[in-house]
């Protein structure tokens, strides 16, 4: 079966928002203007902005594409994780209403429907390869930028917070890969290929070692995919294990400095990265661990912040700490169940090669946010790019499914990153 034209059937396109070359150019720049609302610069603001133009332009899309589209509908794939972030957002909303209304309150609520939006905007675009082609020439772009905003740093003046620009780079080294995966001649994937090395050494040029982690186990996600999806046993077992691990390590990490090994360890870790292993992220999490054991079903409500447990302006650097401390192990579970959901889809499409690689960055999104918060709250630069990534993923898998190609087809092989 012939799999390389599957993106460009009109039975499927006809399906899809139309997104012709100025409209993705348009996207591109949104996305990548909105970066620099994670700068300390003045063009700070423009950076907001472009992020409230953008999650308004996209809603506004969505509802056209809704009401005025006969042909429209949501793929069946994920109709019941949908279900699960409006029960999400209930139970957000629950809290919210049962609690004091505050600005931080109504922020957090906002940013959770335009994330929600903003992700169904981006699972319904025609997402061809030439689309993501336009939109991985405007990311070199924002890497060369950024290779200046690093050398500019680096000169005394922070301009930039080092792990959330190099979070930035991170998650727009998936357009680069994919840009790869997909050139067949041998010009084009040099260029690719070089990019891709320049955007790695900016990203180790930041020295946030939560990426290194993040890259190590999208790496090896890539690398052991085909064992991963061999059956659907190892593929759920695969993603648990992942969370036991992120469960334990969050446990377990702030106690570790007052073990001898691990203290020599963290002596090792500043002559190696010039960074100690313990980050003080272990103080911060064993005050937020307390404070949910005292609300460990509902949580404080969606209007409280670290701040308010630790008394200072601080992010709690762990987006399901956060999530936990806001809605309680309701609000987690449901959290984690909709992940769950996204990494069953992805398994509809594994034998696509883009696939495989959302699903490499998929898991290193997930360890990248036992680090930082920016998914659904706080760091909207990032979380939008994050949410794309998901949609394309997913709507590649979408593809797949409606033609009635799945893992289960015998006559489907991965030969040089072309499905054959």
């Amino acid at each position: 079966m012939e799999l390389k034209n599957i993106h460009n059937d009109p039975r499927l396109i006809r399906r899809f928002i139309p997104l012709n070359t100025p409209g993705v150019l348009v996207l591109g720049v949104f996305l990548l203007i909105g970066v620099l609302n994670s700068t300390n610069t003045l063009l700070k603001p423009v950076g907001l902005i472009s992020i409230i133009l953008l999650l308004i332009t996209s809603k506004f899309f969505l509802f056209w594409y809704v009401i005025c589209r006969s042909q429209a509908r949501v793929p069946r794939i994920v109709v019941s994780f949908l279900f699960t972030l409006i029960m999400i957002f209930v139970v957000y909303s629950i809290k919210f209403i049962s609690t004091p209304v505050t600005f931080h309150g109504i922020k957090i609520i906002y940013q959770l429907v335009s994330v929600v939006g903003f992700f169904l905007f981006v699972l319904l675009l025609d997402w061809g390869d030439k689309t993501i082609m336009i939109l991985s020439r405007c990311v070199v772009v924002l890497v060369v930028v950024s290779l200046l905003f690093l050398v500019y740093n680096y000169t005394g003046r922070r301009s930039v917070n080092l792990n959330v620009f190099g979070a930035i780079l991170y998650h727009l080294l998936f357009f680069l890969v994919f840009a790869f995966s997909v050139s067949h001649k041998k010009l084009q994937s040099l260029f690719w290929g070089l990019t891709i090395v320049v955007c790695l050494f900016a990203i180790f040029a930041t020295n946030a070692r939560s990426l290194w982690i993040a890259i190590i186990a999208g790496l090896l996600t890539f690398y052991s995919w085909s064992f991963i999806i061999k059956n659907k046993l190892i593929f759920r077992l695969y993603f648990v294990f992942l969370f036991l691990i992120i469960g334990l390590f969050v446990v377990l990490y702030p106690y570790l400095n007052t073990i001898p090994v691990f203290i020599d360890f963290n002596h090792q870790i500043y002559e190696i990265t010039g960074k100690n292993f313990f980050s003080q992220r272990e103080r911060l999490w064993i005050v937020l661990i307390e404070a949910i054991k005292e609300q460990p079903i509902t949580g404080y409500g969606s209007n409280v912040l670290p701040t308010d447990i630790i008394g200072k302006e601080v992010s709690a650097h762990n987006l399901y700490l956060q999530i936990f401390l806001q809605v309680g192990l309701v609000g987690l579970l449901l959290f984690l169940f909709m992940l769950w959901q996204i990494w069953e889809i992805l398994r509809l499409g594994s034998l696509n090669l883009q696939v495989r690689i959302t699903g490499a960055f998929f898991i290193g999104i997930l360890v990248h946010q036992a680090f930082e918060v920016s998914l659904t709250q706080n760091h909207l630069s990032i979380g939008m790019i994050q949410w794309t990534i998901i949609g394309i993923g997913i709507n590649r898998c979408t593809r797949c499914h409606d033609r009635g190609i799945s893992i289960a087809s015998k006559d489907l092989s991965l030969k040089g990153g072309v499905l054959t």
